[in-house]
């Protein structure tokens, strides 16, 4: 899989026709690496787990500025643009049918479905789109700027579990204020949604805020798991 690493000179990338995924550790190491061009016909974008162990395609390209992504795109996996620190957009065939880049992240073609953040373009506060109703596993990891995360009025109970942010107890970076303007999510949706961070909390994790109304789901989820709280 480490195809390109540790080609240091590597400046610009036209993949083959014949690629068909790019998989962990493909430009491990091509620091100097600015843009990549992605064949038609690849379809899946491989993910890290958990940053600092596998990583994805890209980690560490740290002057990478440009990807351009075919219409065949599917899937992009969990933490694809960790330690990517130039790269704030992607160009995204406008004819693909299953995903779009939009306010700093690629969401479904519907926009209900949140996949991924891209890192640098997230910055330290960020909103997630109103709209969103769901989230992929992970969909902030490698997010290390990220300090407060506003989540929309309209997501939705999950009896998924989400791990929003990673592995934190392994070094994954993870936001210090948690804005929740459904503040009358279950308490099962919010475990489900911040169990990365919550079975750590006030343990080797710094202490973080959840903000929610008064007297709601999130104050007393975070009464019940260590969280302080902060009504909005």
């Amino acid at each position: 899989g480490y195809t390109f690493r540790e080609c240091k000179n590597l400046v610009d990338v036209e993949l083959s026709p014949n690629c068909t995924e790019l998989v962990n550790g493909m430009f491990d190491g091509c620091t100097a690496l600015q843009s990549i061009r992605i064949p038609e016909g690849v379809s899946v974008i491989s993910g890290s787990w958990p940053i600092g162990h596998m990583q994805s395609p890209f980690y560490g390209c740290a002057n990478l500025r440009s990807i351009e992504i075919p219409a065949s795109m599917q899937t992009i996996e969990d933490g694809a643009f960790a330690g990517c620190d130039s790269l704030t957009a992607l160009q995204i065939a406008p004819d693909n049918p299953h995903i779009i880049f939009e306010n700093g992240a690629v969401l479904s073609k519907d926009r209900k479905s949140f996949i991924c953040a891209v890192p640098a373009a997230v910055g330290s506060e960020y909103t997630v789109p109103e709209g969103v109703e769901r989230f992929a596993y992970r969909a902030f990891c490698g997010c290390e700027q990220l300090k407060t995360l506003i989540l929309p009025a309209g997501l939705q109970e999950t009896d998924h579990v989400m791990d929003l942010f990673g592995w934190p107890e392994l070094g994954d970076p993870y936001p210090r204020d948690i804005v929740f303007k459904n503040s009358n999510m279950s308490v099962e949706s919010m475990l489900n949604l911040l169990s990365d961070i919550t079975y750590f909390q006030g343990d080797n994790l710094e202490i973080i805020t959840l903000h929610g109304a008064s007297g709601s789901n999130v104050e007393t989820f975070a009464r019940e798991h260590g969280y302080a709280f902060a009504a909005e």
